[in-house]
């Protein structure tokens, strides 16, 4: 069975969660008020 996360914020720690769980395959969303931040995972 699969088991993936959702990233709530993407600031300082949020960038880094989001890396890792996504490096592993088990990401699948990413939430964050602060559009700049959100856009800066996109690159």
């Amino acid at each position: 069975m699969e088991k993936f996360v959702a990233v709530i914020g993407s600031g300082s720690w949020g960038k880094n969660l989001v890396r890792n769980f996504f490096e592993i395959g088990a990401l699948k969303t990413v939430c964050d008020i602060n559009r700049t931040n959100f856009d800066e995972l996109k690159k």
